[in-house]
């Protein structure tokens, strides 16, 4: 069955992110930066429990579970970070920043393989659920994006300009 193909290998993305997560997190030397891989490893738990239990509800009914799927710590983290602008300048090692670089590729994969999944589903349930897993990634990649942006003190934090030659 393609369906429960594609929760088996969401669930599969979702275990190595949050493995790859944990060893940035062990790797990185500094403490927000560690923090902020806990939180995504977290996060990604989260996901691949929600998928395991639409797998189950799946598995042998083609019923999918229709749940609403709380904002996550790093969603609601994220408009906060927009409206600080805080540049943050650690210093951070190459190390850190090909951590994060790598993890923000991922979250762009996720996030496409989300909603290439939305648009295959004809249940309802089955496609809110894809979409809410999708812009959870797009979080994951802001995040990410803002750490970069602070760690590479490049003037841009969450995409905006930190100041203007006006």
């Amino acid at each position: 069955m393609e369906v429960e193909h594609a929760l088996k290998k969401a669930i599969m993305v979702e275990k190595e992110a949050m493995k790859k997560y944990m060893e940035y997190a062990k790797a990185t030397k500094d403490v927000s930066g560690k923090n902020m891989f806990i939180t995504l490893a977290l996060d990604e738990w989260n996901h691949m429990s929600i998928l395991e239990k639409q797998l189950d509800c799946i598995s042998g009914r083609d019923s999918w579970y229709s749940a609403e799927i709380p904002k996550s710590e790093i969603e609601l983290l994220v408009p906060k970070l927009k409206e600080t602008k805080t540049k943050n300048n650690r210093g951070s090692g190459v190390s850190d920043l090909e951590a994060l670089s790598t993890a923000l590729r991922e979250e762009r994969a996720a996030n496409e393989y989300y909603l290439k999944q939305a648009e295959l589903m004809t249940d309802a349930a089955a496609k809110k659920m894809y979409l809410r897993l999708a812009e959870m990634e797009d979080a994951h990649y802001q995040i990410i994006e803002a750490e970069i942006d602070g760690i590479k003190g490049n003037g841009f934090w969450l995409g905006f300009p930190e100041f203007t030659m006006d």
